[in-house]
């Protein structure tokens, strides 16, 4: 399945052993994350150094949840902002990512209920 590209439901459900309400509840928590309204707000504003605290905030919550491709593209624009780099592919592949991450996050979320 291709959203096992974005989220891994298993390691997700090991990291709060098992506890589907808890994993379901946190992702909601992820549907709802500030940090990534945050993150593009600052991007426009071209504050490199706020949107590098947002985009590690976001790698912390992806990495928490397992959301992989979220955490690796969030951990490299973290990276570059730090360095005052904004590269516009990344910025794309992140967008793309998030979009992609947040419909199989309401997909699981929808599976944990069955």
């Amino acid at each position: 399945m291709m959203s096992e590209l974005y989220i891994d439901i298993e390691q997700g459900l090991g990291r709060v052993r098992g506890n589907k309400a808890l994993y379901k509840r946190m992702l909601n928590m992820f549907i709802e994350a500030k940090e990534i309204n945050e993150f593009d707000v600052h991007i426009s504003n071209g504050d490199y150094e706020e949107a590098s605290k947002s985009a590690h905030a976001i790698k912390g919550i992806a990495g928490n949840l397992a959301l992989s491709l979220l955490f690796d593209l969030s951990s490299e624009l973290c990276e570059e902002l730090r360095q005052g780099i904004c590269d516009e592919k990344n910025m794309a592949d992140y967008h793309d990512a998030l979009e992609k991450t947040r419909a199989a996050v309401i997909e699981a979320m929808a599976g944990l209920d069955a």
